[in-house]
């Protein structure tokens, strides 16, 4: 296999592992659960909003369906 290949393959591996808007809406809620439990300190949901937010002005929450569950 070539190594043109190989970094094909690997690209594409990768971009499966990307963080999207979408994926960041779990990430936020995971990082919150885990604030709440005592698992990660306080703050880390913050960050990972705007990490994403510098990347991609990204605005929690992203998904329209969590939206409207948020907003009840």
């Amino acid at each position: 296999m070539s190594n043109r290949a190989t970094l094909s393959k690997i690209k594409a591996k990768l971009s499966a592992f990307q963080s999207n808007d979408a994926n960041t809406d779990i990430d936020i809620i995971s990082a919150l659960m885990d604030e709440m439990s005592g698992k990660r300190p306080l703050g880390t949901a913050d960050s990972i909003e705007k990490a994403q937010h510098k990347r991609t002005g990204y605005s929690f929450p992203y998904g329209k369906e969590l939206r409207v569950v948020l907003s009840q």
